[in-house]
């Protein structure tokens, strides 16, 4: 329709913020005529792997984004998603799950601008769409999208207070998001020449908001992205103490999981409707089925940029149950903040595609990748790295009835599990901190 209109002169670009964001990947994937430049703000090009599922059902995030948006078909919604679990893909293509984009990138030819956040529900999707365009889109794309990640929750571009913190007003990325936005779209519509040789990637490096320092809070330019890494394993210890030391001792950390008495979300990367961003959470670290670890108190900075992963041994008396992981940044006040958590249901650790379940008995350890998503964090000295391993998370995930019930919005029937981290020489359950290298190469600004 606007191609056809007297006023269009053939060329297109597209603006849009979460829902419109989302349907800006969908057309991109149809390569529809005319449309040359895209701005991006906080969405995914993959709705099932990045909105509905992170290793656990999105179940807060999802439940209120239909319940607000569409509450006529809600029944009809979340019948569908459970419906497609484990997902099949012939079906799944078949429905609106299903964003024409992953399998058809090549169709791509916009130049684009990706913005998300850190504590964005949406955080991995921005990112995974930048690399998708970037390395597999048509000519035209490849090599000329660019990326902003910022200290911010769901649309909060404005930085400052975000959550309990509030970052220096550095974190306001408006003038940069304007400025970037305008290039791609000057010369995408009006034909004047963008540099794309220089900085395509800007990202916040967070820290410690009450002590100022120029190693942290404050704005990194590179090339491209991912950068270059080495991953850094830090190991779960039998006295609770979490480094980079192969543990001498094996020990089990079991606990009980009762699903009527969940571990309660307290913020993180969540919807607008929810609590979201960076909150202490030593509410609901004091419990039972809980279990800490720790590093010394650091004597310098600590940095990591990319993307987390809790790697644990675990059993359980049942056939599925969750694990989840939350990496936090301990004050010297001893606040424990949250920076990045992941959750898995034990049934998916070989992928959404196949339901693959444990057999109950102890005896049987288990080996489980938990996907944090990314950050970009520096632990400022004076404060310790802390992991928290627990079996929920509610209601950011779902919770798991320990079960082989299929994945539903409620279960009438639940198991008590005992579950059980392995740690030690013999099963090496650690958290992933990737370090960045070669930053001279990578980076303009860092």
């Amino acid at each position: 329709w606007i191609m056809n209109q007297s006023w269009c002169n053939g060329k297109i670009a597209s603006v849009g913020v979460s829902a419109l964001c989302i349907n800006q990947y969908f057309y991109a994937g149809m390569n529809p005529t005319g449309l040359k430049a895209q701005s991006l703000w906080f969405g995914t090009p993959e709705l099932f792997d990045h909105a509905i599922y992170q290793g656990s059902y999105h179940k807060s995030s999802v439940e209120t984004w239909i319940e607000s948006t569409a509450p006529e078909n809600y029944d009809y919604q979340i019948n569908t998603i459970f419906d497609y679990f484990p997902k099949n893909e012939t079906m799944y293509n078949s429905t609106s799950l299903k964003i024409p984009i992953g399998p058809t990138y090549s169709n791509i030819s916009v130049r684009a601008l990706h913005v998300g956040g850190w504590y964005d529900h949406f955080l991995q999707g921005t990112i995974d769409g930048y690399v998708g365009y970037d390395d597999n889109g048509a000519p035209r794309a490849q090599g000329h999208q660019k990326l902003i990640m910022g200290p911010w929750t769901h649309g909060s571009v404005y930085g400052g207070k975000q959550g309990q913190l509030t970052y220096p007003a550095n974190s306001n990325g408006f003038n940069l998001i304007f400025q970037w936005e305008q290039q791609i779209f000057d010369e995408s519509l009006r034909g004047k020449a963008t540099n794309w040789d220089g900085a395509r990637v800007a990202y916040y490096l967070m820290g410690d908001v009450d002590t100022p320092s120029n190693e942290w809070n404050y704005w990194r330019y590179a090339y491209d992205w991912p950068l270059d890494y080495v991953n850094t394993t830090w190991y779960l210890h039998s006295d609770g103490f979490l480094n980079n030391s192969i543990p001498s001792t094996n020990y089990n950390y079991s606990y009980i999981f009762d699903p009527r008495d969940p571990v309660d979300t307290l913020g993180g990367q969540n919807q607008p409707f929810d609590l979201n961003g960076p909150y202490d959470q030593r509410p609901v670290e004091d419990r039972s089925d809980v279990i800490l670890f720790e590093s010394d108190v650091l004597t310098e900075p600590y940095e990591t940029v990319g993307r987390i992963w809790g790697h644990l041994f675990v059993t359980s008396n049942c056939t599925d149950t969750d694990f989840t992981v939350k990496l936090t940044d301990v004050y010297p006040d001893n606040r424990s903040m949250l920076i990045t958590d992941g959750s898995l249901t034990v049934r998916s650790r070989n992928g959404y595609t196949v339901e693959d379940f444990m057999t109950g008995n102890t005896v049987d350890v288990y080996e489980l990748w938990v996907d944090c998503w990314t950050t970009a964090y520096t632990f400022a000295p004076g404060h310790k790295i802390r992991i928290a391993i627990s079996s929920s998370n509610y209601p950011r995930y779902g919770l798991n009835p320990n079960t082989n019930a299929s994945l539903a919005e409620s279960y009438l029937n639940y198991n008590i599990a005992n579950n059980t981290v392995c740690t030690g020489p013999e099963y090496l359950s650690s958290i992933i901190l990737p370090e960045l290298r070669n930053m001279s190469t990578t980076h303009t600004i860092y």
